[in-house]
């Protein structure tokens, strides 16, 4: 008897996507700990501790010297991240999120009391090895 093939997304979507993504050295986070990392809120979809982790490596140049990013700044970062605009609505906000994600989000930080207004990129399109590449399985909302 021939067994018809599984088209249950398990097989045919999820599995493959998880082996592409740790051949491509990707980390793996069990849902356990995805979940752990939410504070076990289920209505928290952003990973806190692992955006803030990556934010206080970032750098941005002002009056000729690199500066790392204070705490208001990366407070600032992660609010636009978890706390997107909809007031006009979810395809507005999902423009807005595409675009930062793509070019980054201009802040305020204040250096020896003067104004600096850097953009800081969430992705470093230009050196992939600064990134974390961190996926778990899909987790309810």
């Amino acid at each position: 008897m021939v067994s018809a093939p599984k088209f249950q997304e398990e097989y045919s979507a999820k599995l493959p996507a998880l082996a592409l993504l740790s051949t491509l050295g990707w980390r793996f986070l069990p849902p356990s700990e995805a979940l752990a990392l939410r504070g076990g809120k289920q209505d928290a979809v952003v990973l806190d501790s692992l955006l803030r982790a990556e934010l206080k490596k970032r750098r941005f140049t002002f009056e000729g010297q690199d500066h790392a990013l204070s705490d208001q700044g990366i407070d600032a970062l992660v609010s636009h991240v978890t706390h997107p605009d909809f007031v006009s609505g979810l395809r507005d906000a999902n423009d807005k999120m595409t675009t930062h994600l793509l070019f980054g989000i201009a802040i305020t930080e204040f250096i020896n009391g003067r104004k600096a207004n850097p953009t800081i990129a969430l992705i470093d399109w230009q050196n992939p090895q600064n990134n974390s590449f961190t996926f778990t399985e899909e987790y309810s909302v």
